[in-house]
């Protein structure tokens, strides 16, 4: 292990272990000041931010505390590199990698209490955040399969009665924040709630993740073996991405760092190739290189600028981004046979002139490749 670098870490991770008060505050400077060495090449983001995980989980921030400070300080430190002695340049720590885990959904009282929540939610749906909505690009049919709701208010709500045990600060009390309600229903089963803030502070993440909730894979069931699947960020993305392309594709949402549990990293790679389209920034660039390296068949795809919501609402062709990342690694249709695209619906003609109907193109594309076969 690299002296210098050791020294750096040990220091920077006392500290953090040290704090009493205030520890939120102090994960942020310490890894702020941390992830510039990552920035500076000392580290990679993920092993550091599996280090910096571990010792904040130690001090007794929760889970998704942990997760919203890391991405703020990562945002913080991108493209601002550590200033490394001459000698220490190229230098680099290698963590040992960690094994995906398992993952289960929450516990029947939890699904049943967030299931009447989001319910409660649809019906509180008022004309401004629907406009917000629209604003975004999405539709009312959207809008309606992905079940959104409003949160008017913040509300107090009981752990007891959603399963969940007693908190040592808060007792049985956790709070809902208000804003836009975006359920994860997998396989006909609920396992997580977000809820986008209508408010933030400076130190807080736009998307607040309900208590209790599981590290879903936004999206899991829209995939298929032996079709393509566009891997984004955000549930908005996935929303933006499914809205216009759906029928070429499945469509999930990671997080920059959640989801890499062993359940969806094996729904995954069943996929015919999975186009890695987290945001067109460092952290996603970063967050990207772990599924390119866990996946054999995932390549990363990048938004042309932002990220697909972004896309969307600028009025960009988002369908023709996906189709052209697909068809860049796509089997070629043989020679003499034609698709095309009418309304919904894709015609593919044979050399002969006989014609077949078909869902999609890649539908189209697989019964060509499978008659010529």
């Amino acid at each position: 292990m690299n002296t210098y670098l050791d020294t750096v870490l040990n220091g920077e991770l006392q500290e953090l272990s040290a704090a009493k008060a205030g520890r939120n505050n102090t994960l942020f400077k310490v890894a702020a000041r941390l992830y510039q060495f990552c920035e500076a090449g000392a580290w990679s983001h993920d092993e550091m931010t599996d280090m910096l995980a571990g010792a904040a989980s130690a001090t007794g921030l929760g889970r998704d505390e942990i997760r919203t400070t890391l991405k703020s300080a990562m945002r913080k430190a991108e493209g601002h590199p550590a200033e490394l002695p001459s000698q220490e340049r190229g230098a680099r720590l290698v963590a040992a990698p960690q094994a995906p885990e398992a993952c289960e959904p929450p516990a029947q009282a939890w699904r049943v209490a967030g299931a009447a929540f989001v319910l409660w939610a649809i019906s509180q749906m008022t004309d401004a955040a629907r406009a917000y909505l629209h604003s975004r690009g999405l539709t009312d049919k959207t809008i309606a399969s992905a079940q959104l709701g409003y949160n008017p208010a913040t509300r107090e709500a009981s752990r007891s009665r959603w399963g969940l045990a007693q908190d040592g600060e808060y007792g049985d009390r956790f709070w809902l924040p208000p804003g836009i309600v975006i359920p994860s229903h997998i396989d006909g089963a609920l396992w997580k709630i977000q809820i986008r803030r209508d408010e933030v502070r400076a130190d807080q993440d736009r998307y607040k993740t309900v208590t209790g909730s599981a590290n879903a894979l936004y999206g899991a069931g829209s995939v298929q073996p032996g079709k393509p699947v566009v891997l984004v960020e955000g549930p908005f993305d996935a929303m933006a991405v499914s809205q216009v392309a759906g029928d070429l594709c499945g469509v999930v949402a990671s997080g920059t760092s959640g989801a890499r549990r062993v359940r969806w990293l094996g729904r995954l790679a069943q996929a015919s190739e999975v186009l890695v389209s987290l945001d067109a920034d460092a952290p996603g660039d970063h967050a990207a290189e772990y599924w390119t390296n866990a996946l054999p068949n995932a390549r990363r795809w990048r938004p042309y600028y932002a990220d697909p919501a972004q896309m969307l609402q600028d009025g960009q062709d988002v369908r023709g981004w996906v189709a052209a990342g697909i068809a860049k690694h796509a089997p070629e249709l043989p020679e003499g046979w034609r698709i095309s695209q009418h309304g919904s619906r894709w015609l593919l003609r044979t050399p002969t002139g006989a014609a077949t109907w078909h869902s999609s193109y890649d539908a189209a594309l697989m019964a060509a490749q499978g008659v010529v076969l």
